[in-house]
């Protein structure tokens, strides 16, 4: 492989030459994929050795460096990083192995740069995958995906590489299936990083959301939690909701009650339903807080007119003094009897322990019924359950014009979720026929009265 001799962005790497037979075939790899890298091949140790050094490394987009035993050991790599650091370089550094005491002065250094670990990816073409898609290398890419041919792509790819993170993250949307461009997962994965290596908040979320996924790069739940961090730490709604959650859960950390307190409440405060629920779930629990059923059933409720099954059910039993489990078999009991008597609300709540295997065997038929009898009763719960089991096909044969019927009937009496299923329902012409214009008015009711997803919809369509 011939070292890149020209001035366009180019990355420089830093080596121990005993790991030659592990690096030169990554480079290879990466000039496969169209980037331009310089090494050392062909340079005497010489006289005008540390001039051409110098000078190749002054001239570079960005330093690839290589963490080895040996190149921890290396003069030559330690000075090379010294000069980075006083040219002011972006450094990548690629880990072959874990290194504990990396010496030279570099603890402090790869603390602070985003790192790539070769040995976390057994699979190697996973982590060129990886490897290609940090945002640091971009720069220095020059074969192009075709789909670059695409005048908008085009665009947002020359306005990209001045250094606009917006232009960036709209490529990587484009990327991802939207827009009319054909879906290239890896680059939008590639995009989507590099903004959020710029601080770019939607795009952390979008690209810890591929790193979650295994979408266009290999699947990597911890980095996937430190991007939810970042966009959640610049206010980034449904990042905080996750971060809670993973909190909440203790996924990828240590499960810690007052942390996803703290990151629940400011998304569940924005009206995201998830945060809501969990949130709600603290309170009842006492779980990073002090117990306050009042403050449970507030949440629930918000988040039970989003849609969402269990808060319909906890919003129920704190209504009468109960905070029950969910999978309890006395909370299904409790339920079934109330169901019995004719109680409000129980029949859609009973449903739900029927179709999800709430403290009972799982039996969707049962759930159904449960549904169509508070449908019948006028309930907007019961109507939106059964719209939702004609919609999917549960228990039911798929029907879209009943699933459409049932939501129509519970936004006329004014429930946001049935307007906002409704108006995605005009949206795609599913059930009914397309309208735009019902469908953006529904958006905006929904959106009114708190609907956190019918927000959402309304800033993406521009509906004021």
């Amino acid at each position: 492989m011939t070292p890149y001799e020209g001035n366009e962005p180019y990355i420089f790497v830093s080596y121990a030459h005993a790991d030659s037979e592990r690096v030169l075939p990554i480079l290879e790899a990466l000039a496969e994929r169209g980037f331009r890298i310089w090494y050392d091949a062909g340079i005497e140790t010489g006289e005008r050795y540390p001039e051409t050094i110098e000078e190749r490394l002054k001239n570079s987009a960005v330093m690839a460096l290589f963490v080895t035993e040996a190149s921890c050991r290396s003069d030559f790599c330690a000075r090379e990083v010294q000069l980075a650091v006083k040219k002011k370089k972006d450094i990548l550094p690629i880990f072959f192995e874990p290194i504990d005491e990396p010496g030279n002065g570099w603890e402090l250094l790869l603390g602070i740069h985003q790192a790539i670990g070769r040995y976390e990816y057994p699979d190697g073409e996973r982590f060129l995958c990886a490897l290609a898609a940090s945002g640091l290398l971009q720069p220095c890419r020059t074969v192009l995906p075709p789909s670059l041919t695409h005048t908008l792509a085009r665009r947002l790819y020359e306005q990209a590489m001045k250094g606009d993170s917006e232009a960036a993250y709209k490529l990587a949307w484009h990327y991802d299936g939207n827009g009319g461009m054909a879906r290239d997962p890896e680059q939008a994965a590639v995009w989507y990083r590099f903004a959020a290596d710029r601080g770019h908040a939607e795009a952390q979320y979008g690209y810890a959301a591929c790193l979650r996924q295994g979408k266009g790069v290999a699947r990597d739940p911890a980095q996937a939690f430190l991007y939810y961090h970042r966009a959640a730490a610049q206010g980034h709604i449904a990042a905080m909701w996750i971060v809670g959650e993973s909190y909440w859960y203790g996924l990828e950390v240590n499960r810690d009650g007052e942390e996803a307190v703290r990151w629940l409440t400011p998304a569940a405060a924005a009206g995201h339903p998830q945060a809501q629920l969990k949130l709600g779930d603290c309170y009842r629990t006492g779980f990073g807080t002090a117990p306050d059923p009042a403050e449970a059933h507030r949440l629930f409720t918000l988040a039970a007119a989003q849609g969402e099954e269990d808060a319909q059910v906890f919003a129920w039993l704190l209504s009468r003094g109960d905070s029950g489990e969910l999978d309890d078999e006395g909370t299904f009991i409790t339920l079934r009897a109330a169901c019995e008597r004719g109680e409000e609300g129980a029949a859609v709540a009973l449903g739900h322990c029927f179709r999800f295997g709430w403290g009972c065997e799982e039996d969707t038929e049962t759930a159904v019924e449960c549904y169509r009898e508070a449908a019948r009763r006028g309930d907007p719960l019961g109507q939106i359950a059964l719209g939702e089991c004609y919609e999917y096909g549960t228990a039911v044969s798929v029907d879209d014009g009943k699933a459409a019927a049932y939501y129509t009937k519970a936004a006329a009496q004014g429930h946001p979720h049935a307007q906002y299923l409704l108006a995605f329902c005009y949206d795609c012409g599913s059930g009914v026929r397309e309208n735009e214009r019902e469908a953006a008015r529904l958006y905006r009711l929904a959106a009114s009265q708190g609907h956190y997803h019918a927000k959402t919809q309304c800033k993406r369509l521009g509906l004021s």
